[in-house]
């Protein structure tokens, strides 16, 4: 098998670190008020190492499908910034299967 396929979590789950760094939660409590704020550039640093392993399994064509998923999600978590003034445990959830599945769709185009 083809390990890229294993590599849209990773992309997801490291998208989900910039969520929770650089967008303010939109609730005081919830279960992803939990995470909100915890996320510091260190974190973020650290998370790139898993990325990387990730671009180097795949080459260029998993490197676009990791942009088109991460912008995918990113304007989604736009979108919801602007309707809730911040994001949820919910909008986490729903950008990494966005992420995730765009990610894989552009593994399809390949």
């Amino acid at each position: 098998g083809d390990p890229a396929w294993l590599c849209a979590p990773v992309v997801a789950r490291f998208l989900c670190m910039l969520l929770v760094a650089r967008f303010p939660y939109a609730r005081a409590s919830g279960l992803g008020s939990s995470f909100a704020g915890r996320v510091r550039t260190r974190e973020l640093v650290l998370g790139t190492l898993p990325l990387a392993g990730t671009a180097l399994l795949g080459g260029v064509e998993l490197l676009l499908s990791a942009l088109f998923g991460m912008c995918a999600a990113l304007l989604w978590a736009l979108r919801f910034q602007r309707l809730l003034g911040g994001l949820t445990g919910d909008v986490y959830g729903a950008c990494i299967e966005l992420c995730e599945t765009c990610v894989l769709l552009g593994l399809c185009l390949r």
